[in-house]
Order: C-alpha cells, then structure tokens, then sequence
C-alpha cells in the first residue's frame, strides 16, 4: 500500500510468473509372493503457489508398467521407455493437494531368494519423503539382507492415516524415506 502524497504519480511494476512448488509423500505397500513383488503406492502432492497439470512418475526399473488411478486423472502415459517415465495428465491444473494410486508389479527368481525393491520416484517435485512397508505373502519369510541409505526402520503404526496407506499391522517390514 502506497500514500498519495502528490497528484501526478506513476509507479512501475516488475512482475513475475509464480513457478509451482510441489512436494510429494509417497507410501510404497510392496508385498512378496512366490516369484513376484506386487506393490500398491499412494502419492500424496502438495502443490503451491500455482497450478499443476502434469505429474512425472519413474518406474522403479525402465521396463515395468505403471497403472495410476486417481480423482480427476484425465490421462497416463509412458513418455521415456529407456529410463521408465510416466506422465499422469490431471483434467484441469490442480493446486493444493492430488492424490494417486499406482500399481505395479516386478517378478523376481525365486530361487535365488532374493529381491530387489526400488522406489517409485516423483520426477520434477522440490522434495519427496515418504514410507516402505514389507508385507510377506503366503508363506514367505522376509528379511532385509543390509541397512539401506536413505532408509530408516519405522513401526508401521507411525504411518500417517492421511497417507492413506491402510491396515500396516502385518508389515514384515517398515521404513521411513529421508
């Protein structure tokens, strides 16, 4: 706010395109089954300062599939096969908060008796935390082989309910991503 000390004023302005500030929590729900681990994510965006229409998803490796259902998602699509991007399309720019569920699966040698987990990765967001939780299917015991960077050991009852990640109680194993 300006006082008007003389009639004749004039005031130049510089103005500038607020860029979108987006931060994602993801929870990876991975559970292991005879040969195949099938995870269930939930991405929780928080987009400020201005709106956002597309939404950037790396698979955890180039050649698995990514299904994302989610309100208002208009489109999907895989736009780099070589490093495994997808891009979700929203109906109209979204700011606050956007919610996506993805589903993917990865199968693995089951004699070997090991697996790998990677993330699911936000491309293009100013910063991503999130949660791992293990779930063993069937029969199958699972351990983790060594302490991994980036993760630290969580009760799967400190997952926050607003994450929507569901029922944890039976996590073989939880993490919290830094």
């Amino acid at each position: 706010g300006f006082r008007l000390l003389r009639p004749d004023w004039a005031l130049r302005l510089k103005i500038e395109t607020a860029q979108a500030v987006v931060k994602a929590e993801v929870v990876q729900r991975v559970t292991v089954t005879e040969g195949l681990l099938q995870a269930r994510c939930r991405v929780l965006y928080t987009v400020e300062h201005a709106g956002v229409k597309t939404f950037r998803l790396r698979a955890p490796r180039p050649d698995v599939a990514l299904v994302a259902s989610g309100p208002g998602l208009a489109r999907v699509q895989q736009v780099d096969a070589t490093q495994g991007v997808w891009e979700v399309e929203m109906q109209a720019k979204r700011e606050g908060a956007a919610v996506l569920d993805v589903v993917y699966q990865i199968p693995y040698d089951v004699g070997s008796g090991r697996a790998s987990i990677r993330s699911l990765r936000c491309e293009g967001v100013d910063g991503q935390k999130g949660y791992l939780a293990v779930l063993a299917g069937g029969r199958l015991e699972v351990k983790a082989e060594q302490a991994v960077e980036g993760l630290e050991a969580e009760d799967p009852r400190a997952v926050p309910t607003r994450l929507g990640a569901g029922d944890l109680s039976g996590a073989a194993l939880c993490f919290r991503a830094t």
